[in-house]
């Protein structure tokens, strides 16, 4: 049979308590009943003594004349003891060592009981007594000596005595054994009581393990097992958080995937193509020519792909050691990227005064970030008359970079899923642009390796706004003028 916990417990509790309790008791009232044996021995003996001393004063008076005879003396000393219900007998050796009885009041019955003690005992220069147990019970037995050859021997009866201590261990071990009982009892409720909780965790711990993810441990009180019951629910709520997290990645791989191998198709049916229109199709040189430049188009494309899984790969796995820089030279690089850029396509660029403000981060994975995230605002415009600008606003505790355009904008639904490898909000224009939809993703990875926060704000047919926000190394409220470059 396997026992729980709480009842390991209860047995182990119950256990040491009979035995260090009960034990004690125990220990404790035969030390106090040989005490109080030890003193009534001695209240005896003192009393055998002062009978001694009385009765050696009336044989002194013999010996100077004024009694009848020894014999007297004893007689009447052992008749008065026995009217006080004391047994008494006067005793003499001979010169051989015989005994010969001059008085006594001891019953016959109990006189052969006490001959053999009573012999040993006899000892001229002291008093000796032993308890002894007979028939008719506990008696004490004092042997005294009178002089050389006479000895005064006591009988007095305990059997009250032993009585009274027999019945004492009587109660000591019904009160033990009562005591025994209820605190089994009460034992047995309070353990009971206190595993409660710990079967309802493991009851939850059951339930979570046969997939009901939601349920949770109740907490009640400040104790141990509440405790013990929040650790649980933490573990039960990191558990989950991290299974849903793993879902999402195992989506998201997914997701990545099958885009993938969309985004390669594309590319690889055109070349396939034109390949085959090269070889079977009678066509001129001209048109080989365009054929080749599709291949080659396509190619690269391939090609890019190729390389920002890699880059993404690399940073992901890769940690970048980030300096103190300046974001001044930073920007002046993506200004003239993104002007040259909105100049060829006819679009109004302006960007703030550069505030000399010092992060860390990469310089070339920064430009990267800024860059396209500004081309891309650049790609959303749709007339002539929309605009891309870059802005900053210095907090206390950190450098946020706006950059803003009045494209097309999205719907909340796009602005969730950006950051997602190969997701375009506007398939037809990206693809048109060359971009595969891992620049976003890019974006995102390169924002949390510098621990920055990159929001999108948009609004279709408004525009969109990217907030992306630095801890600064020291705070430096500044204030800037704007410079327009057109």
């Amino acid at each position: 049979m396997k026992l729980r916990f709480w009842q390991k417990t209860y047995l182990l509790t119950l256990l040491l308590f009979v035995l260090f309790f009960c034990g004690g008791v125990f220990l404790m009232a035969f030390s106090n009943q040989q005490k109080f044996i030890s003193k009534e021995k001695e209240s005896a003996l003192s009393q055998q003594a002062y009978r001694v001393d009385s009765i050696k004063n009336d044989m002194g008076q013999i010996q100077a004349g004024r009694m009848v005879t020894l014999a007297d003396v004893f007689t009447t000393y052992s008749d008065y003891y026995q009217q006080e219900d004391t047994l008494t007998e006067f005793r003499s050796l001979d010169d051989e060592g015989n005994t010969l009885v001059l008085a006594s009041s001891i019953p016959q019955e109990l006189t052969a009981k006490f001959d053999a003690v009573v012999q040993n005992q006899l000892s001229p220069t002291q008093d000796s007594g032993n308890v002894l147990l007979t028939e008719n019970g506990y008696f004490f037995c004092i042997s005294s000596p009178l002089d050389d050859s006479h000895y005064f021997i006591t009988v007095i009866d305990f059997s009250p005595l032993f009585a009274e201590l027999r019945s004492q261990r009587v109660f000591y071990t019904l009160l033990c054994s009562c005591i025994s009982v209820l605190l089994a009892v009460v034992l047995f409720f309070v353990l009971r009581r206190i595993s409660y909780p710990l079967q309802r965790l493991s009851a939850t711990a059951d339930k979570i393990a046969g997939g009901a993810l939601s349920v949770r441990a109740e907490v009640k009180g400040h104790d141990e097992i509440s405790e013990l019951a929040s650790s649980f629910n933490n573990m039960a709520e990191s558990v989950v958080s991290k299974m849903e997290a793993l879902e999402i990645a195992a989506e998201q791989k997914e997701r990545i995937s099958d885009n993938l191998s969309h985004e390669i198709r594309t590319p690889l049916t055109a070349i396939q193509g034109y390949a085959e229109y090269m070889i079977l199709a009678n066509i001129t040189e001209e048109e080989r020519e365009k054929a080749l430049g599709y291949i080659i188009e396509e190619s690269q494309r391939l090609q890019k792909i190729s390389d920002r899984m890699l880059k993404l790969s690399v940073m992901r796995r890769e940690e970048v050691e980030l300096l103190p820089l300046s974001i001044v030279p930073i920007f002046e690089h993506v200004a003239l990227t993104i002007s040259a850029k909105a100049a060829k396509q006819k679009l109004r660029f302006q960007i703030e005064r550069v505030p000399d403000i010092t992060i860390n981060g990469d310089e070339i994975l920064l430009e990267s970030l800024f860059t396209n995230i500004a081309d891309n605002a650049l790609k959303a415009c749709r007339n002539t008359d929309d605009f891309v600008s870059i802005s900053f606003r210095v907090l206390p505790e950190e450098l946020c970079v706006v950059i803003q355009d009045t494209g097309g904008g999205m719907t909340e639904e796009e602005v969730k899923k950006l950051g997602e490898p190969f997701y375009r909000p506007d398939k037809a224009r990206s693809r048109k642009a060359g971009g595969a939809g891992l620049g976003i993703t890019l974006c995102c990875q390169i924002a949390l390796l510098h621990k920055a926060k990159l929001v999108y704000f948009s609004k279709l047919d408004v525009g969109t706004e990217v907030h992306i926000s630095f801890p600064l190394i020291e705070p430096l409220p500044l204030t800037r003028e704007m410079e327009v470059i057109s």
